[in-house]
């Protein structure tokens, strides 16, 4: 299903089992399916071919399947011909795009700034000297 132009909480989809996929709210289980296809699908050096077969069983178009995997992180190996399944490779920037969001309300925030901090400098301890008598 398209999402609506306006932005839809990510709870509120949830709560439906759909999750936001660029243009598209996705069922979390088609997405599981997906996974499981392309994991099984045939192997075209670091690609993988999903086949028509695959497309139809999850029930999206050419179009929606080639917006859903962009945007899943996946692009083409190699130039679409017709008549051929598209071979998709995970793009290397994703991995960066996708970092992990920093809350900085959050306990582990604190502990990185702690951490980032440089370590308290210790004053020499002056050498007394003793005076014989």
């Amino acid at each position: 299903t398209a999402l609506p132009t306006s932005p839809t909480p990510a709870t509120t989809l949830a709560a439906f089992g759909l999750q936001a996929v660029g243009q598209w709210a996705v069922p979390v289980l088609q997405l599981e399916r997906l996974d499981e296809l392309m994991r099984a699908a045939p192997k075209q050096g670091q690609a993988m071919v999903l086949t028509d077969q695959a497309r139809e069983e999850l029930g999206w178009s050419e179009v929606q399947t080639r917006e859903v995997l962009k945007a899943l992180g996946f692009t083409p190996a190699t130039r679409p011909q017709d008549g051929t399944p598209i071979a998709w490779r995970r793009r290397t920037e994703r991995a960066e795009a996708i970092a992990p969001q920093k809350v900085p309300d959050s306990p582990f925030a604190a502990l990185a700034a702690l951490k980032a901090q440089p370590p308290a400098s210790r004053r020499r301890r002056r050498k007394t000297r003793k005076v014989a008598t």
